[in-house]
């Protein structure tokens, strides 16, 4: 297990730093009772990972104790961007039973802020995340921390945004501007109306005012 703790670089500049203190505020008010916030996106390249990162960031620096969950089990954004493949210990590992929860919490040098990271591709995540460990994971895991952010596939690429979605409590939504079509936004939207989960709200990304 990697004893070290984690220093993973700020990639945003000083006014995305305002941006997500605002994006802050607004998650706590909406989310008094909710632990569990799912970032996701339509499709791949919108930009969903920068924001989960950096709303973990943003709320563990207020004193929060928030743990980043990266739930891509097949194509880790963060774990690619920062070069983190060599981390022997991950989320497949503890979700087949191989470790226990407190083995794949990796700690970062910023404070009030954790890690379980995804390496490798798990072609059966589907499976992996239905799984009783899954849903057990998320229990333990709202008695250690304020909030748990969780990072997952495109929603239109696979079924487990939608699978995850079913056990959180709030959803939001990262919309790259003219990228994405009405229509696959209404049935994203539906989905996650399906799985009964809340949608706080929308980030629109690269956005040009």
């Amino acid at each position: 297990m990697v004893k070290e703790k984690l220093n993973i670089p700020v990639d945003v500049d000083d006014c995305f730093i305002e941006e997500f203190r605002m994006l802050r505020t607004r998650v706590e008010l909406l989310c008094k009772e909710k632990k569990v916030i799912m970032i996701t996106s339509m499709l791949p390249g919108e930009g969903k990972t920068t924001v989960a990162l950096n709303l973990a960031r943003s709320l563990a620096s207020v004193g929060r104790r928030v743990i980043f969950v990266d739930c891509d089990l097949r194509n880790s954004k963060i774990v690619s961007t920062y070069k983190l493949e060599e981390i022997d210990v991950n989320i497949q590992s503890y979700l087949i039973g191989e470790k226990e929860l407190d083995e794949v919490i990796l700690k970062s040098k910023e404070e009030n802020l954790d890690f379980i990271f995804s390496v490798g591709t798990a072609l059966n995540s589907a499976e992996l995340l239905e799984s009783e460990r899954f849903r057990i994971m998320l229990v333990e895991l709202k008695g250690k921390y304020d909030f748990i952010i969780i990072d997952t596939p495109p929603m239109t690429r696979y079924a487990d945004a939608t699978i995850i979605a079913k056990e959180t409590g709030a959803v939001i939504l990262v919309i790259q501007e003219n990228r994405v079509k009405k229509r696959i936004i209404r049935e994203g939207l539906e989905q996650l109306k399906e799985a009964n989960s809340e949608v706080l709200g929308v980030v629109f990304n690269k956005w040009n005012k």
